[in-house]
């Protein structure tokens, strides 16, 4: 190849390129190089041309060679034979930083030297670690477990707050699909998440039963969002998780309770109630059992109501057993208090062998008892004992005089939270009252009120506060109604006020009150929650109970559309 087609091939090249010669002291040490030949970038990059630059020493040429200790770097080059790299960062006095990359290969008493400007890759690997590194601070400190997954299910990382939540290692479960650590009636339902985000949208939240590693299940809610590629592909599932075992158990403990509540009310045969209570209790905490039993003077106790999961032997209610004294039974007989027992494994049954029993109370006696049984202690969901106390006093009621009937009567009408009527209670009072006014033409009014960012309060202070809240909000409302109006709790933060023999004006007058109370009342908490309301006075449009309610409701949403805190009359 000639010279001129040479140096064409040099200055094409994409990299600046040198050709250094090794500067040796008397004692033979380099202490700089001289440039025997550079193409053009290589003249670009040293700020002069390619014939300046020959023959110049490196050092004077680039100041930058000497002070970064580029020059010692190249020398170990030449003394070892071996190629080296460098990447270095570059500050210019007139411009941002830039970055490059710097090969040297051996030749002769000198080395090839190969410079690349690589400001581009650096940027752009500093933009990909920035969220890397957010995203790591933020899942090492939360209390939700963090997960990154494969678009396939595979766990690609998992935060350490897995061994708060499930018991697990983080080393444990990455590189396991997800659904093995759900349990097995609920592992389709963890995966179909992935296919419903791959329709859209890109969040997606759901709530299973997850498996701990020492045993038992714990209630799971999961946030999935989507993080996709340049083509919309799904690249990684983000997953937040978190434990919410006592809030499910508390939301399901209620229905299960009240259902019971409202067979006392309705007065159900002693039979029928006591199975159910056997049943509701036995799938509130996941029991492969449940009996209620009455203590007999003789020492055995007659099953009145009894539960038992398909595949163990059956036990038919009205029989009376002798107890074994191993039994938590026997032991809530002899203290007159829950009892927890184990029976060991050479007298046990093939299927129970771990039980949970409460005192049902009759005036002061303890009668008899309420039982959860399981196959060992690590399937009892957490306040389990807690649970079969109450279920123990609803028995205790049940069995008690007119009085506890009334009591129960009560609480199968009423809300507990708030001591306000419930959703069907009020909905049969309003349609009671219309009907009224149909007959009579009475004037009839309602107020729909809502707490103005309850989510938020519950979001950033636990539901706790939310509960706090309502509860102050419900008994403002029950000090501002009169004795003939109805006041209840008709959704999660809705309440409503029906006020027989009151006009428009009368109506909104009173919410206003109302609306000023709320507000200067200690609820919220910092918040500062408010409540906005919707008034309507019955019109003649108005066909049933229900168009009145929707007209209220249509009031209530235009006054949180106009900004909160106000009240709307409907038209």
């Amino acid at each position: 190849m000639s010279g001129g087609r040479l140096r064409a091939a040099l200055d094409a090249l994409p990299d600046a390129v040198w050709l250094l010669d090794a500067v040796r002291d008397e004692a033979g040490v380099i202490r700089d190089f001289r440039v025997a030949d550079l193409n053009l970038r290589a003249a670009r990059v040293a700020g002069t041309t390619v014939e300046a630059a020959r023959g110049s020493l490196l050092g004077d040429l680039v100041a930058t060679a000497r002070r970064s200790g580029h020059i010692e770097r190249w020398a170990e080059v030449v003394e070892t034979g071996v190629p080296g790299e460098l990447e270095f960062r570059y500050d210019p006095p007139d411009g941002p930083p830039v970055w490059r990359w710097a090969s040297a290969t051996p030749l002769g008493d000198g080395v090839a030297l190969a410079l690349r400007d690589v400001t581009e890759r650096v940027l752009a690997e500093r933009r990909r670690a920035a969220p890397e590194a957010d995203f790591r601070l933020l899942a090492e400190n939360a209390t939700d477990m963090i997960c990154r997954i494969s678009p396939h299910g595979q766990m690609l990382y998992v935060s350490p707050a897995a061994r708060e939540i499930l018991g697990f290692a983080p080393d444990e479960m990455v590189g396991r699909p997800d659904w093995e650590f759900a349990h097995p009636d609920d592992a389709p339902t963890v995966m179909a998440v992935r296919e419903r985000l791959d329709r859209g949208p890109d969040v997606r939240t759901v709530t299973y039963r997850g498996r701990r590693k020492g045993g038992g299940w714990v209630r799971l809610e999961s946030t999935a969002r989507a993080v996709r590629d340049g083509d919309g592909v799904i690249a990684e599932i983000h997953v937040a998780t978190r434990d919410v075992s006592e809030r499910a158990l508390a939301d399901a403990e209620h229905a299960a309770l009240h259902r019971v509540s409202e067979a006392v009310a309705a007065g159900v045969d002693d039979a029928a109630l006591y199975g159910l209570v056997a049943v509701e209790m036995a799938r509130l905490l996941e029991a492969d059992g449940g009996r209620v039993v009455r203590f007999l003077d003789d020492g055995r106790a007659e099953l009145l109501g009894v539960w038992r999961r398909p595949g163990l032997p059956q036990i038919v209610a009205g029989e009376r057993i002798h107890m074994d004294p191993a039994w938590a039974v026997s032991r809530t007989r002899a203290t007159g208090h829950t009892a927890v027992a184990e029976t060991p494994a050479a007298t046990a049954s093939a299927d129970l062998r771990y039980g949970i029993a409460a005192p049902v109370r009759v005036n002061g006696v303890v009668w008899g008892a309420v039982a959860a049984g399981y196959g060992g202690p690590d399937d009892v969901p957490p306040g389990a004992g807690h649970r079969v106390e109450r279920f123990a006093k609803l028995v205790s009621l049940a069995v008690a005089n007119a009085e506890a009937r009334t009591r129960l009567t009560l609480q199968a009408t009423t809300d507990a939270l708030t001591g306000l009527v419930n959703h069907s209670t009020f909905h049969a009072s309003l349609g009671r009252a219309f009907s009224r006014t149909d007959r009579y033409g009475r004037p009839l009014s309602l107020a729909m009120i809502d707490l103005d960012r309850f989510k938020v309060l519950n979001d950033v202070f636990g539901h706790r506060a939310g509960d706090a809240a309502l509860a102050i909000v419900g008994d403002l409302l029950r000090q501002h109604a009169r004795r003939a109006d109805v006041v209840g709790r008709v959704g999660g933060e809705e309440l409503a006020w029906l006020m027989p023999e009151t006009d428009a004006e009368g109506a909104r007058e009173a919410a206003e009150r109302l609306r000023r109370a709320v507000a200067a009342a200690p609820v919220g908490g910092p918040l500062g929650l408010t409540a906005s309301i919707g008034v309507v006075a019955r019109a003649p449009h108005d066909t049933d109970a229900e168009a009145l309610f929707r007209r209220a409701d249509a009031a209530l949403f235009e006054a949180k559309r106009r900004g909160r805190d106000r009240v709307v009359g409907g038209s």
